[in-house]
C-alpha cells in the first residue's frame, strides 16, 4: 500500500506548535500589517462568493442549494491566499484574537468594501440586493444563533489550519484547506472576519442595519465563539437564564465577590477545564446601599464587595492572566469604578469611599505590571448606565432613561479605548459629555489645590464659580 504524502499527527501538532510559538514573538507591527492582509483576502474571497451567488438570481430561486454549492465553492480562496502567504487571521490565530480583530475592522473593509462599492463591481440589481439581503441575515437574528454558527465556523478553520500544515506539498495543502471552508459556507457557518466585509458592504447597499447593532449582533458572538466565557454572578436568577441560553458556550457560576471561597471554586474550575488560562479578566461587581455614618455595617457591606472583591479576583485569578501572557497571548485586565470615586458628589459616602480605593487600586496595579509586555490594565468608569443598580428591571428593554446608555454602548466605548491603550475608559452618556466630565474631576481635584472646602462643586456659595468654570471652552 502506497503510503500517504502527509505528516502524521503527531508531526502535525509538532509543527502548529513551532508556528504558534513563531507568531507569539512576532514584532507588534509585523502583525499589524499581516493582519492588514489577512483581512483583505477573506473579504476578497466574499467579494468573489458575492459576484457569484449575486449574479445568479434566477439559479438561487430554482435551485437555492445548488447556488449556494457553487458561490460557496469560491470562497476558500481567501484562507488559500492567507494561509499560502503565511500572513495573519483571527480565526486561525486565536491567540491574538483580540488583537488582530480590533486592528482589521475598518483596514480591511476600506480596502476591500470601498473597493466594491466604488468600483461598482456588484454591478446589477440582482447582486447589490443579494449584498444587502446577505448582510441583514447575519445581523437580524438571534444573539446565541450567530453565537453557536461562530462556534461551527471556528471548529472548521481550525481543521482546515491543520489539514493545511499537514500537507507536505501546496496541491495538499489546498485540497485540505477548501474541503472544510466550502463546507461552513455552505452551512451558514458565519466568519467574524468576512463578517467584517459582508455586512458593511451591505451597508454600503442600502440596509438599514446600524453600526452598532452590527458589531452587537454579528461581531461579538462570531467572534467569541472562540473563546471560552466565564461568568460569576450572585444572582441566580440572573446565571440560571445565561446557563439556559447560552449553554457551554458561556458558563455562569453563582457566587459572591466578597467571599475567598468562592474565588477559590472559581480558580479550581479554570485551573481544571481550562488550563488555568485567562485571557480577560474584568472585575465588575458592585453595590451601593444606602448608609450613614451611624452604620458601621453599611460600610464594611461595602467595602466587602466593591474593595475586598476586586482584591481577591486580583488575588486568585491575576496568575491565570499572567500565565496566559507568558504563552505570548496579549491579555487584559479591566476594573469597574466609578465616576463618584473620583468627583464624590454628596451621599452614598461607603460608596464613594469604595470606588475611590478601587481607582488606587486599579493605578496600582497598573504601575506595578507595566513592565509585562502584552499585559494590559484598565479602569472603566461607567456614566449613567441602565443596569440593576441604576433601576433597571432584569428583563427591562424598553424603560431606558434618555439621558442613560445601554450597558452594549458601554461596551464599545470599553473596546474602542482598549484599542488606544488607554487605562483611563471614563465614559460619556446622554445627559453628560467627555468635556463636562473633564472639568468636574478637574474642580473636584482643585479643592486641595486651591484650597476650597471639600466638595465644593454642590456648597451653594460656590455655585457660581463652577458654573462659569463648566462654561469656559477649555
Amino acid at each position: 500500500m502506497e503510503k500517504v504524502d502527509a505528516h502524521s499527527p503527531p508531526e502535525t501538532c509538532q509543527l502548529m506548535t513551532q508556528s504558534g510559538v513563531a507568531k507569539a514573538k512576532l514584532p507588534w507591527a509585523d502583525l499589524i500589517i499581516k493582519s492588514f492582509f489577512g483581512g483583505i483576502f477573506i473579504s476578497l474571497g466574499s467579494l468573489f462568493n458575492l459576484v457569484v451567488a449575486g449574479g445568479a438570481s434566477g439559479l438561487r430561486s430554482s435551485d437555492p442549494s445548488l447556488a449556494t454549492l457553487i458561490a460557496a465553492f469560491t470562497f476558500p480562496i481567501g484562507f488559500v491566499l492567507t494561509i499560502m502567504t503565511n500572513v495573519e487571521l483571527v480565526t486561525s490565530n486565536m491567540a491574538v484574537m483580540t488583537y488582530t480583530t480590533l486592528q482589521k475592522r475598518t483596514r480591511c473593509l476600506f480596502f476591500a468594501g470601498v473597493l466594491a462599492w466604488w468600483s461598482d463591481t456588484l454591478e446589477s440589481d440582482a447582486q447589490s440586493t443579494y449584498a444587502v439581503t446577505q448582510a441583514e441575515g447575519r445581523v437580524n437574528v438571534n444573539w446565541g444563533f450567530n453565537f453557536t454558527r461562530g462556534i461551527g465556523c471556528n471548529w472548521l478553520v481550525g481543521l482546515a489550519v491543520y489539514m493545511a500544515t499537514s500537507g507536505k506539498d501546496n496541491l495538499s495543502k489546498i485540497v485540505g484547506i477548501w474541503l472544510p471552508i466550502w463546507t461552513f459556507v455552505c452551512l451558514g457557518y458565519q466568519h467574524s472576519i468576512a463578517n467584517f466585509f459582508l455586512v458593511p458592504i451591505g451597508m454600503f447597499y442600502g440596509t438599514e442595519v446600524g453600526v452598532g447593532k452590527f458589531i452587537y449582533q454579528s461581531v461579538i458572538p462570531v467572534t467569541l465563539a472562540g473563546m471560552s466565557v466565564i461568568v460569576g454572578d450572585r444572582d441566580q436568577i440572573a446565571v440560571d437564564s445565561l446557563n439556559k441560553t447560552y449553554g457551554h458556550a458561556m458558563r455562569a457560576f453563582k457566587m459572591d465577590v466578597a467571599q475567598q471561597e468562592d474565588w477559590a471554586t472559581l480558580r479550581r474550575t479554570i485551573d481544571n477545564e481550562y488550563s488555568g488560562l485567562v485571557a480577560l479578566l474584568a472585575l465588575n461587581a458592585g453595590i451601593k446601599p444606602e448608609c450613614s455614618f451611624d452604620d458601621v455595617s453599611s460600610f464594611q457591606t461595602t467595602f466587602n464587595t466593591n474593595v475586598f472583591g476586586v482584591v481577591a479576583g486580583i488575588s486568585s485569578l491575576l496568575p491565570c492572566v499572567k500565565a496566559n501572557v507568558a504563552k505570548g497571548n496579549p491579555s487584559s485586565v479591566v476594573i469597574t469604578g466609578s465616576k463618584q470615586g473620583i468627583t464624590n458628589p454628596p451621599g452614598y459616602p461607603a460608596y464613594n469611599a469604595s470606588k475611590a480605593a478601587t481607582k488606587v487600586i486599579a493605578e496600582q496595579l497598573h504601575y506595578d505590571l507595566s513592565n509585562i509586555q502584552c499585559l494590559s490594565v484598565h479602569l472603566l468608569i461607567p456614566g449613567w448606565t441602565h443596569t440593576g443598580m441604576n433601576g433597571r428591571a432584569s428583563q427591562d428593554e424598553t424603560q431606558k432613561p434618555d439621558g442613560a446608555w445601554w450597558p452594549e454602548q458601554v461596551v464599545d466605548y470599553l473596546e474602542q479605548k482598549m484599542l488606544e491603550h488607554q487605562f483611563w475608559v471614563i465614559c460619556p452618556d446622554n445627559e453628560v459629555s467627555e468635556p463636562m466630565d473633564q472639568k468636574r474631576m478637574t474642580w473636584s481635584a482643585g479643592d486641595a489645590v486651591e484650597g476650597r472646602p471639600p466638595l465644593s462643586r454642590w456648597r451653594e456659595e460656590y455655585k457660581e464659580d463652577f458654573d462659569a468654570f463648566a462654561r469656559l471652552d477649555t
